[in-house]
């Protein structure tokens, strides 16, 4: 069992549910999906308006979260796990924060993921893309991990080789590679995977799926038809690129 909570830290649109669904099929995780999402949206410390219409939660503050989940940690003996977006978490995730958390980071190129959060949100802050804290969250965790470099997985890579990815991820993290983690029956479309103010919709792939690979359901626009991708992009692609020559490489 682990000492610390489990943590992947992505951006939108990286595979990180499909990530927790993995996660949720081995049986030995308490899992979370984006715990720190209520606290980004609908908590006392809120700091987004997109849910002004709700009245805001005391037990969905950032410390709140913090405790809840630390409080999980070894009930009937399983670790605790959550996948979360690092915008999430922005103005928040200093050393004493990350010291809660065995830190992962789950990539992907913006060319890829901005489209996809723009056909979901297409009104997106450019505090809900999270890539500059990401790498931020990344330097922060290198400070302090003794000679071990925290995990980064790249999102396409996962999805090209799984089991490779997946097991040298579970080494890295010293807990058992667990194969028939690796797929799943569909998920039924009833079933509510997120508490996200906007509904279920965006995880539709990912509920027709038995694996990391997905069918995609429509085309995206490129980031060059769109000023407002173009923008982002610009801004994304360097911490992107810099988190990306340090992933996690099956192949070495």
């Amino acid at each position: 069992m682990l000492d610390k909570i489990l943590a992947v830290w992505g951006t939108p649109r990286t595979r990180s549910t499909t990530f927790l669904w993995m996660m949720k099929q081995r049986g030995d995780f308490h899992t979370f999906h984006e715990p720190f999402g209520q606290s980004f949206y609908l908590s006392e410390d809120r700091r987004s308006n997109r849910a002004s219409d709700q009245p805001p939660r005391a037990d969905m503050n950032y410390q709140a979260i913090l405790d809840m989940l630390e409080s999980h940690k070894g009930q009937e003996g399983r670790s605790v796990f959550i996948k979360d977006l690092t915008y999430h978490v922005a103005g928040m995730c200093d050393a004493d924060f990350m010291s809660h958390f065995h830190n992962v980071f789950l990539i992907r190129d913006p060319a890829k993921t901005l489209p996809s959060l723009y056909s979901l949100l297409p009104d997106f802050a450019d505090d809900e893309v999270g890539y500059d804290t990401q790498y931020q969250m990344y330097e922060i965790a290198l400070a302090s991990s003794n000679g071990a470099p925290p995990v980064i997985i790249d999102a396409d890579e996962l999805a090209d080789n799984p089991e490779a990815m997946i097991r040298g991820f579970c080494e890295r993290l010293g807990i058992p590679f667990i194969p028939e983690s690796l797929q799943w029956d569909n998920i039924p479309p009833s079933t509510k995977l997120t508490w996200w103010i906007g509904g279920d919709d965006h995880h539709g792939n990912l509920k027709t799926s038995t694996g990391f690979r997905t069918n995609r359901f429509k085309d995206y626009v490129d980031v060059s038809d769109v000023p407002k991708l173009a923008k982002a992009y610009e801004e994304c692609l360097p911490y992107y690129q810099k988190l990306y020559a340090n992933r996690l490489n099956t192949s070495s």
